[in-house]
């Protein structure tokens, strides 16, 4: 199997959605054309980046779990249309991995 390539996005510093595709626009280098919306996200995550990537969230908060729910729909969704080429996982801050894909 290829070697999975792991990047990491650091919610310490993420308030806004526009923060975190900016982190993620960093970390994988999306087009300048990245629409910085969930169909975007998907469809990037699905047919534009090189697989098989593991992507690791840390430092989450749990007040901000509540506004995420959509993103790790999207996320377990390019996990299945990817035949877990893509995955993730995610921990809180300070806290043991809550979510592990």
């Amino acid at each position: 199997m290829e070697n999975i390539q792991s990047i990491e996005i650091d919610f310490k510093n993420i308030q806004t959605n526009d923060d975190f595709y900016r982190q993620l626009k960093l970390k994988i280098e999306l087009p300048d054309y990245f629409g910085n919306n969930l169909d975007a996200l998907y469809d990037v995550l699905t047919g534009y980046i090189k697989l098989p990537l593991k992507l690791n969230i840390i430092n989450l908060k749990i007040s901000q779990l509540k506004n995420l729910s959509d993103l790790f729909s999207t996320f377990d969704d390019a996990e299945n249309a990817t035949d877990y080429d893509f995955m993730y996982s995610c921990s809180l801050e300070n806290e043991a991995v809550i979510l592990n894909k």
